[in-house]
């Protein structure tokens, strides 16, 4: 028996009170349990939410269409060349070097004095009064055996049928007028007149007249392409140089030169000197394959004669459409590029329609493939790039699909799978 102070304790009391010490009661561990459950709540949402990374593509390389030969009939003398008006030069022969182009000049005329006094389709524009000195340049061309339209002092002529005197009949004495009427003087006329074929990019080409009478304006036929182009997209341009023949004031009806325009030819002007021989620069529109139409500018240059010169256009001509073909660059269904997935899903992306170009068969032709970077899900059919090809101055499009669909990963790869 223990004394405990004033309580005496038996000894099968003490045994009691030992076992209690030995075994005291601990608290539960609720705090970090809920703590733990909030960490993962947490996590399973975020990984359920979680942006998923972009998905890239792994794209096929389109092949290039190479050039293929042409068989174009050139003519046997001086240079020539020929080109399209959507597209510009496509094939030229012959030794470049600038040659007099006689009264192919008259065109450089022309655009030079509608840069300066612009012209809507249909418009007559300002009234020209002719003096002396258009008195005088007719005398001298008439008195030279040149070109020419009949004038008189006093007369008034405006500037739209000025334009058809100099582009249809080919006046060299209403080229100089128009060029002063235009400029104040002629030489004032060439130095703009210069400097706008330059900015055309005909870099063999320079103006030293307006008429082209003194076979001092030299350029070359693959600069004509260039010239035959920015003229015919003038739209009052391309209405005079089809036209067969006009009326204007004194001079009465006048013709044009260009004898080929009854047999398909739309322009655009014909050159002849005994320097130059004969000079033409031509357009056609044609059918090269069905439904399928382009205007082709050629060039001839250095013909012995003006009638040689036209003669060899039509077959360079009827040769030039031979060489157009429709080319197909890719096919409908073609697999561009796949798309793979760190879940292990994939989808490819294929062109959804044929994509055809016409060209011109000296062409190569490199298309272009744009692929976007995508997350999913996506939906089969979602455009996801383009492919575009150039050709013939006009861009074709395919849009690029996806398939199948692209679905996200399932609930436990996002959980497994944190980054």
């Amino acid at each position: 028996m223990v004394s405990d102070g004033m309580r005496v304790i038996e000894p099968s009391q003490l045994k009691h009170l030992k076992k209690k010490s030995k075994n005291p009661k601990r608290p539960k561990l609720v705090v970090p349990s809920l703590l733990i459950l909030l960490i993962f709540s947490v996590y399973v949402l975020w990984a359920s939410l979680r942006s998923l990374p972009l998905i890239h593509p792994l794209v096929d390389k389109l092949p290039i269409l190479p050039a293929s030969s042409t068989a174009v009939s050139w003519p046997a003398y001086g240079q020539a060349a020929v080109g399209t008006l959507e597209e510009g030069l496509l094939a030229r022969n012959g030794e470049t070097k600038p040659v007099s182009v006689a009264s192919i000049t008259k065109l450089i005329t022309a655009l030079s004095v509608l840069q300066k006094h612009p012209l809507k389709l249909n418009e007559q524009g300002p009234s020209i009064t002719l003096d002396a000195t258009d008195i005088g340049y007719y005398t001298y061309y008439a008195s030279n055996d040149g070109s020419v339209v009949r004038v008189v002092a006093g007369e008034q002529i405006s500037e739209y049928q000025a334009l058809q005197a100099i582009l249809l009949p080919s006046a060299n004495n209403m080229a100089d007028t128009l060029a002063r009427w235009a400029f104040g003087s002629l030489e004032a006329y060439l130095s703009y007149a210069d400097t706008l074929v330059q900015q055309y990019g005909m870099k063999n080409t320079s103006v030293k007249d307006a008429s082209g009478f003194t076979d001092s304006t030299t350029s070359t036929a693959e600069d004509l392409i260039i010239l035959g182009k920015k003229a015919l997209q003038h739209p009052v341009i391309a209405q005079i140089v089809a036209q067969q023949n006009a009326e204007i004031p004194i001079a009465g009806t006048i013709n044009s030169t260009n004898a080929l325009l009854s047999s398909g030819m739309i322009g655009i002007k014909t050159g002849n000197t005994d320097r130059a021989g004969g000079c033409y620069l031509f357009a056609s529109t044609s059918e090269v394959q069905p439904g399928r139409s382009v205007t082709i500018i050629g060039a001839v240059l250095s013909a012995p004669t003006l009638t040689d010169a036209m003669k060899s256009a039509v077959p360079l001509l009827s040769s030039a459409k031979q060489s157009f073909t429709v080319a197909t660059v890719v096919k409908a269904g073609q697999v561009i590029g796949t798309y793979s997935t760190a879940w292990g899903a994939k989808a490819t992306a294929s062109s959804k329609q044929d994509l055809a170009v016409l060209r011109w068969n000296g062409t190569a032709i490199n298309p272009e493939l744009s692929m976007q970077s995508i997350k999913s899900p996506l939906s089969a059919g979602t455009q996801v790039g383009t492919i575009n090809a150039l050709s013939n101055g006009e861009s074709k499009t395919s849009p690029v699909e996806l398939a199948p669909a692209l679905n996200s990963p399932s609930f436990k790869w996002r959980l497994l799978h944190p980054f």
